[in-house]
């Protein structure tokens, strides 16, 4: 494994871990210590997401026009770092707001650079791989970050104590990435030109029609991904809202999925990441029918370890499919849109979600899910599996 992609899953997981510090602790302190309405909250998490989407497209645009990606990768992971001790000083809507805004901006700067030079540094054929590890190392980070957030608020920190502490695993995250190495891009390769920039008319001469199928894939899918709330309430609705297994399942998925990314990356370079992103829309409709007709503590858990191979065998490998099929004086632009697409998606999936709850408890919600995923998996499948050799050597050639 080459020391770029060591770098960058330890950034990662040392990212995470200050974020994932903040998450269980921030509804609580909006509402509770700064006194926001549950409508304000709303419009500071959804303000946080677009701004994030939006810089993800934007980023990854100047990082192909200027043709450097370490500089947006260090500089996404500071902004990020300067949210948590703003957060922390926060006594009004509007700081709070300018903190979630900086955190999420820092990611949005940083993603598609980030992954543009990880695809850069890395042979097709382990791109999958590569990202994997990645994906293993920013859960794990994830799991840590939770544990010490619970940690602390168990021996009696201070919210805003915890945020403080939080800066500085944000801060090791752009110390580790400093020591990352950006190869020279060559001249003659830099296709990208500053008039493209917000011209997005002409991404359409800029990829290859697999990369625009498979956004269309991603997007229909992205409208079917319910949140992983709505799976803990779903959870909870069938074992009760106030089981203590509650907080485990939840532990579980992040297990499953630090677990599994990198050796299913391995797998997916050694076969195909097609079939592996298949498969994880397969799964993922199987567990939102599975929520469905579940009645038990063990059926639960069963679902939530199927939640965390459908994030396996589709996070990381969708970004490897992406990183194929787009060349380096571009490819910053296309995982950029990739992101987008997501971020931008998931925020009406989710309140489709959340209006079809009230049928059933829940059961609307996860009929609704599953069917786009089937959708989205066929869609899939009559666009990528056609036995074109050409579409196949995307995958694994070096």
């Amino acid at each position: 494994m080459r020391r770029n992609t060591i770098l960058f899953g330890f950034t990662s997981f040392f990212a995470d871990i200050a974020g994932e510090m903040l998450i269980p602790l921030l509804p609580g302190f909006l509402k509770n210590t700064l006194g926001l309405s549950t409508l304000l909250i709303g419009v500071i998490e959804g303000a946080a997401d677009s701004i994030s989407s939006f810089m993800k497209i934007v980023s990854g645009q100047m990082s192909d026009y200027f043709r450097r990606r370490k500089i947006f990768v260090m500089l996404g992971y500071f902004i990020a770092a300067l949210g948590k001790p703003l957060l922390a000083v926060a006594g009004s809507f509007w700081i709070a707001i300018a903190a979630r805004l900086l955190d999420r901006t820092g990611k949005g700067v940083r993603e598609a650079p980030r992954d543009a030079l990880l695809a850069g540094d890395t042979d097709k054929g382990k791109r999958g791989e590569a990202f994997g590890f990645l994906k293993s190392l920013d859960t794990l980070g994830a799991i840590v970050g939770n544990l010490l957030a619970f940690l602390l608020v168990y021996l009696a920190f201070n919210v805003r104590d915890i945020f403080w502490f939080a800066f500085i695993p944000g801060m090791l995250a752009v110390a580790v990435v400093s020591f990352v190495k950006e190869k020279d891009v060559p001249d003659h390769i830099a296709k990208v030109k500053a008039g493209d920039i917000f011209r997005y008319k002409r991404w359409k001469g800029m990829f290859k029609r697999k990369f625009w199928k498979f956004i269309l894939v991603i997007g229909i899918f992205s409208l079917a991904r319910v949140g992983v709330a709505f799976l803990l309430l779903r959870a909870g609705v069938i074992i009760g809202a106030n089981n203590a297994l509650i907080p485990i399942l939840y532990l579980l998925y992040n297990i499953v999925f630090a677990l599994t990314a990198w050796p299913v990356g391995r797998l997916a370079d050694r076969f195909s990441k097609r079939k592996f992103i298949y498969s994880g829309f397969i799964i993922f409709a199987l567990m939102c029918f599975g929520f469905i007709f579940a009645t038990t503590v063990f059926e639960v858990g069963i679902l939530f370890v199927l939640y965390g191979l459908f994030s396996a065998f589709t996070d990381g490998n969708s970004r490897a499919f992406v990183s194929n099929v787009t060349e380096e004086s571009n490819r910053a632009t296309g995982l950029g849109i990739l992101h987008a697409v997501e971020g931008l998606l998931l925020f009406p999936g989710g309140v489709i979600c959340g209006a079809l709850w009230m049928i059933g408890d829940g059961i609307g919600t996860f009929v609704y899910s599953g069917i786009l995923a089937v959708i989205a998996a066929l869609l899939f499948f009559i666009l990528f599996f056609n036995n074109d050799k050409n579409e196949l050597s995307t995958e694994t050639s070096k």
